[in-house]
């Protein structure tokens, strides 16, 4: 599983264009990249209450670095709350070869008009470890 949330396909794209979600509909891009977690770490979605919230996490190698053997892991979780709010907690990033091609939430439209790029306003999500990021839907 990517690092990437659709809400109108069951895509599993990567390395995509956030502006448009590949015209693919509205998408949460938590780590626009290639990542694996088949032979080294987990994702794993939960719902939680009080407040009520979906937790989707991701403890994962990058495909280049599974593909190295190098079983390094990287942590970040989205959260999507009831009342809309989308919640991005970046904890760490091991990865030697580290990639991002624009992470944040697009609604997908396919003039690429309605999106929030982390990637754009605060660089690469690798370089975000220890940070949080609160959304309202665009």
């Amino acid at each position: 599983m990517d690092g990437n949330i659709w809400f109108e396909t069951d895509t599993n794209d990567y390395d995509f264009n956030l502006r448009t979600c590949d015209d693919n509909g509205p998408c949460i891009a938590g780590w626009n990249q290639d990542l694996d977690s088949e032979d080294y770490g987990e994702y794993r979605v939960q719902r939680k209450t009080d407040p009520d919230r979906v937790v989707i996490e991701w403890i994962t190698e990058t495909y280049d670095d599974n593909d190295d053997g190098l079983d390094v892991l990287n942590n970040f979780e989205i959260i999507l709350y009831k009342n809309g709010e989308i919640r991005v907690n970046y904890n760490y990033f091991n990865c030697a070869i580290c990639r991002d091609s624009s992470s944040g939430v697009s609604k997908g439209v396919p003039n690429g008009s309605v999106y929030t790029s982390l990637t754009e306003k605060f660089g690469p999500v690798p370089g975000l470890g220890q940070t949080s990021y609160i959304f309202t839907c665009p």
